[in-house]
């Protein structure tokens, strides 16, 4: 396997990643990938972690991403412990969560995109951790009903909304919306963190949380990804900031601060008391 991809890497890359002949070949060697490791995927790392994925989705999972996110999750999980992952995409993080938790603890993994699913399920299953992690199809949004989702080119921009004109748009799909609220109710969990990456809707996500992180007040930690460009009009701090004052919670940049709320920003949520 290796000697088949340092092969593909050095045809690539003098053809050009994006080229016509690589974008044709690309299933072929992707498949041919997967067949030399006896369909057991390919072994990867994230920032470090160890982890086997779907060769066919190797392009959306860096080696290198994130890293104050994944180091904030691993020093705050503990066993036992439940996980909402709300926007899972391909189930990366899923996997290191339900890693972190133990076989006593729980993840439940919400994406909302339909193909996206046969990566989180197989993802789950190449890491041993299927037995821990519940995969709910649904976006996530302040109360339930269903929405049109739109889809681009790349999938992790996938969104609620509007399409994002900075992205190539792939069409569009109908998606069941579940508030948190709702969802944890149904399942009969109460959450210890919540991760979220939802592509703007975090604001509407946090409205439809109210009773948990209510209930979850002494222990609840959320880390979520800020996308403040596709919030609308008005002033993002301000609109961040009375979200943060109607529940309570205090927000700290995971990143280095910049001062103002900025795209693709991480931040942990917690209660303003602690």
């Amino acid at each position: 396997m290796d000697a088949l991809s340092r092969a593909g890497t050095w045809v690539a890359t003098a053809l050009g990643r994006e080229s016509l002949p690589i974008r044709l070949l690309r299933p072929v060697y992707e498949a041919a990938l997967d067949a030399s490791t006896l369909w057991h995927g390919v072994a990867w790392s994230v920032n470090g972690e160890p982890m086997r994925i779907d060769p066919r989705v190797r392009r959306f999972v860096p080696r290198l991403g994130e890293p104050e996110v994944q180091a904030a999750l691993r020093s705050t999980l503990r066993a036992g412990e439940i996980v909402l992952d709300v926007g899972s995409f391909l189930g990366v993080y899923a996997v290191l969560e339900a890693r972190w938790v133990g076989p006593a603890g729980r993840v439940i993994a919400v994406e909302p995109t339909v193909a996206n699913h046969r990566h989180i399920h197989r993802h789950l299953a190449l890491n041993g951790v299927s037995d821990r992690v519940t995969v709910i199809r649904a976006a996530v949004g302040a109360e339930d009903g269903s929405a049109t989702l739109f889809l681009h080119d790349p999938p992790f921009v996938n969104r609620l909304g509007a399409a994002d004109s900075e992205w190539t748009a792939a069409g569009t799909a109908m998606t069941p919306v579940r508030s948190v609220d709702s969802l944890c109710q149904e399942l009969g969990v109460l959450p210890d963190l919540i991760r979220m990456d939802i592509q703007g809707a975090e604001l509407d996500a946090l409205r439809g949380a109210r009773d948990v992180i209510r209930a979850g007040r002494d222990r609840l930690r959320l880390i979520v990804e800020m996308h403040p460009h596709l919030w609308g009009t008005g002033d993002p701090d301000a609109r961040l900031g009375a979200v943060l004052d109607e529940f309570g919670l205090t927000a700290t940049p995971l990143e280095t601060p910049t001062g103002n709320v900025g795209p693709d920003q991480h931040y942990l949520l917690r209660c303003a008391s602690r």
